[in-house]
């Protein structure tokens, strides 16, 4: 979640939705505000690997975050997934990158 001049991760686990019809989850209630923003991503985001076998992880994805607290969710989504192509460079990565991001704008009219 980016908030003001703030990156906090908000971490769950479980099963990813759609693998099984019974599977149950946790609710997460967050008060959102205006300008807050989500950004939400699958596991091969953090363990996208380098040519010398590190992980991107948690960190990278957050710092890439910080550096973009009033990036567009779109221009956000293009700056994360560029650092990640810049760190894999010729390296085959071997799960899904899925990533989405999400921002709460001011109502004009208020």
């Amino acid at each position: 979640m980016l908030r003001g001049n703030a990156c906090s991760i908000l971490k769950t686990a479980g099963i990813p939705p759609g693998l099984f019809a019974e599977a149950a989850y946790d609710d997460i209630v967050l008060e959102l505000q205006p300008g807050d923003s989500l950004f939400f991503c699958t596991d091969g985001l953090t363990e996208a690997r380098s040519g010398d076998d590190r992980e991107f992880e948690v960190e990278g994805v957050q710092e890439i975050c910080r550096s973009n607290l009033d990036a567009s969710p779109i221009e956000l989504l293009g700056r994360v997934f560029a650092a990640i192509e810049k760190f894999t460079v010729g390296c085959r990565q071997w799960d899904d990158m899925t990533a989405a991001a999400f921002r709460l704008e001011p109502d004009p009219d208020c």
